[in-house]
């Protein structure tokens, strides 16, 4: 018989970097044998092919707010009392008696980014309370400590799991192919070095407003000509075009929309610039070394615990002056910018999804234990 494993997330329609997780557990387990479904309000049909799973759709509470994620755990439990399960993996959403896997520290974003306390903070905290899971896991150390020492929890229920890059989607295969694609779409001459921030959204929380101010110290300070980009979705997007004008950025500044082959972004890239005031993971980060992109990004970001030796080392403040010295001096020095290219592609090849693969099966394995 079958074996039935089962993942609840509430929404997955966009590929956001908790749906990407998603994806990547459900390909893990399909390829153990199991039959997978995802429990999910809503979901897209490329999305739920690329996971290999069957969707059971959960129906929405009509208005936002607390009830609807109570709502939506209480049918979650329903169907779970309904139907057998081997595996069930709840990512966030839901309480579990099983695998909860954490992609945001809430309170931390709060304190951090300096933004009003999420609705979703109040189900966060009565389920890592709850304690009923058999393992919980964070996205890197980071988020294990938050949750130690905010909330008690045992630190031998939790285990950070480092989310595997896709080696067949970002490599540095046909770079300079790629480079010229990415360049087009762009409208980027081959000459102009360019220095990017790629994110999905949330603009306040990557810092976006000190990356402007970065370049606008940069082009200042660096002879060779230069390009910004700025890759993502944001409701205030005004406000940055007006920060960046004030800067006197002018043409030199992209603002795109995120990029369905964001992997041709990595191309077009000379160094991904990324300060983040938090991110618990940051996707991006292991992308753009697989690409060969260079990243210099904040202690604050997760991913960059995998960046062990790296010769961009992240950096531990959001001083102006340090980070402006920094991209400069990358900027200048040609043997630098090669070394890193080399570093995070061997970085790239250690976390990919294939041995991540193993580390995911004995997670799996452990869960027995606990």
């Amino acid at each position: 018989m079958t074996k039935q494993a089962v993942l609840a997330l509430r929404q997955f329609h966009r590929s956001t970097g908790a749906v990407r997780n998603a994806i990547e557990q459900c390909q893990y387990l399909a390829a153990l044998g199991y039959q997978v479904t995802l429990l999910a309000e809503k979901t897209a049909p490329e999305l739920l092919q690329e996971a290999r799973a069957e969707w059971v759709k959960v129906w929405k509470w009509p208005i936002k707010g607390k009830w609807r994620r109570l709502w939506f755990n209480l049918c979650v439990q329903r169907w779970l009392k309904k139907n057998p399960v081997d595996v069930f993996i709840s990512h966030g959403d839901a309480l579990s008696n099983d695998v909860l896997v954490l992609h945001n520290c809430l309170h931390l974003h709060h304190e951090r980014v300096g933004t009003p306390l999420s609705d979703a903070a109040f189900f966060h905290e009565r389920m890592l309370r709850a304690a009923g899971y058999r393992l919980l896991i964070a996205n890197s150390c980071m988020m294990k400590q938050d949750i130690v020492k905010r909330f008690g929890i045992d630190e031998s229920k939790i285990e950070v799991f480092y989310q595997g890059v896709d080696l067949n989607r970002f490599n540095y295969h046909q770079h300079d192919l790629k480079r010229a694609q990415g360049r087009a779409r762009l409208k980027i001459e081959d000459d102009l070095f360019c220095i990017g921030l790629v994110t999905s959204g949330d603009f306040k929380k990557r810092n976006v407003a000190l990356f402007l101010s970065i370049a606008g110290q940069v082009i200042q300070r660096v002879k060779r000509p230069l390009r910004f980009v700025v890759a993502g979705k944001t409701a205030d997007l005004a406000s940055f075009k007006r920060q960046a004008a004030a800067l006197g950025l002018g043409d030199q500044i992209l603002f795109v929309e995120p990029q369905d082959e964001v992997d041709r972004l990595y191309h077009a890239l000379d160094l991904h610039l990324y300060p983040a005031l938090l991110e618990e993971y940051g996707r991006v980060i292991p992308e753009s070394l697989a690409c060969g992109l260079p990243v210099l990004a904040s202690q604050w970001v997760g991913a960059t615990e995998l960046m062990q030796d790296y010769p961009l080392s992240p950096l531990p403040s959001h001083e102006l002056e340090v980070w402006v010295d920094r991209v400069v001096a990358f900027c200048e020095q040609d043997a630098l910018q090669r070394d890193a290219v080399s570093a995070g592609l061997r970085i790239a090849q250690h976390y990919s999804q294939d041995k991540q693969f193993a580390a995911m099966v004995a997670l799996i394995e452990q869960r027995d234990h606990q």
